[in-house]
């Protein structure tokens, strides 16, 4: 100590210098050892499930103090300026949307190596929902009330039809081969037609033996849409909501039905407008069924025809009158028997497409449907 009061005396101390400057030297040197460098805590703040990082955790003081945020690798760093956490622990709150909250105590050995903090995700209960689907039921009702607004009568009217149908007998002989086009109209009783620009019009004679079980003008039932099996007999089917779709650009319900019971042997789907409740498209299957019709012949005596399977598709587009039939398709395969002995085996195909602007010949002698491809 006189050494070191000398050399600032130039050796020379005097004693109320020498005492003054002592105690000025000792309190330095007490005083020295409380100015530190700033401390720094790392933290990782991780997923307790999954183990990876989780960013934009924040860290608070208990005072709700911010201290930090984590980055993308779920690090964040706390930075103390004074001796904080050398003679005290301090505690620091973790927060995070979507987990749950956590306390821990920062130490200074935390300044050495980043601390990993573990998160545990939060568990959200959701209340219960209750979703109430349309009943298929009351739409096909509704659709069912609304055909006469939505498809106007052909009275008055005429529909120019392209129509093709084949039918075939085995061993895939022609009984009847079609194509041309058809005038469809209706008078107060009646449904009438008359053919026109006819390409190939072959019925041969056998085709009259069929005359009690297949027709050609068959067709005439899925142009109209009451005729078809699960509207004309709503209440033996029962009906699903299989919800929207789009179709022909506007939001359809679509209703699976099926035959209630032992008559399960129809199935298929419908389209109806969610605005109008028009019936825009609709297809079914008939099942197989056995002795389906029975025909007495003179030479033969009673024929079964078995029905084995049935097949339609129908579609209606929107026109400036209300819905009308746009296209449709039947394909039908079915055998005759006697007794237990099979005659033959046969099908019947059949398109039919409306002609959007039709020219129908003037002149042309209409009969009732049924007799349109009548022998005579």
């Amino acid at each position: 100590m006189q050494k070191l009061l000398a050399h600032f005396t130039d050796g020379k101390i005097y004693k109320p210098m020498k005492k003054l400057l002592a105690v000025i030297l000792f309190k330095m040197l007490f005083i020295l050892p409380t100015f530190t460098v700033a401390q720094t805590i790392n933290l990782q703040i991780l997923d307790s499930l999954t183990n990876k990082p989780i960013e934009n955790v924040y860290i608070y003081t208990n005072e709700k103090k911010y201290l930090s945020v984590s980055d993308r690798n779920g690090m964040c760093q706390i930075i103390f300026p004074d001796s904080t956490l050398i003679t005290h622990q301090k505690d620091a709150y973790i927060s995070h949307v979507g987990y749950a909250g956590k306390v821990i105590s920062l130490t200074p050995s935390m300044s050495n190596h980043p601390a990993k903090v573990l998160l545990s995700p939060k568990i959200f209960e959701l209340s219960e929902v209750t979703i109430i689907f349309p009943n298929a039921g009351n739409i096909v009702q509704k659709a069912i009330e609304n055909i006469s607004k939505n498809y106007p009568s052909l009275q008055g009217d005429t529909l120019a039809l392209n129509v093709s149908f084949i039918f075939l007998d085995s061993p895939n002989s022609k009984i009847a081969d079609f194509k041309g086009k058809v005038a469809l109209t209706k008078d107060e009783n009646h449904l009438l037609a008359a053919k026109y620009e006819i390409k190939n019009d072959l019925i041969n004679d056998s085709f009259y033996d069929y005359g009690n079980e297949i027709s050609p003008s068959g067709f005439y039932s899925v142009i109209f849409v009451q005729n078809h099996a699960p509207i004309r007999l709503f209440k033996k089917f029962d009906f699903h909501y299989d919800g929207m779709t789009k179709y022909q650009g506007n939001d359809v319900y679509k209703i699976s039905f099926i035959r209630k019971k032992k008559y399960n042997n129809i199935s298929g789907y419908m389209l109806i407008g969610k605005n109008d409740y028009a019936i825009t498209y609709i297809t079914y299957k008939i099942g197989e069924i056995n002795k389906w019709i029975a025909a007495t012949q003179k030479s033969m005596g009673i024929i079964y025809t078995n029905l084995e399977g049935y097949e339609v598709s129908v579609s209606y587009v929107e026109g400036i009158k209300g819905y009308k039939f746009s296209e449709g398709s039947i394909n039908m395969l079915f055998n005759r028997t006697k007794k237990k002995q099979v005659l033959s085996n046969n099908t019947y195909d059949v398109s039919v497409k409306a002609i959007e602007t039709p020219h129908i010949p003037d002149g042309l002698i209409y009969l009732n449907a049924n007799e349109l491809f009548d022998k005579k």
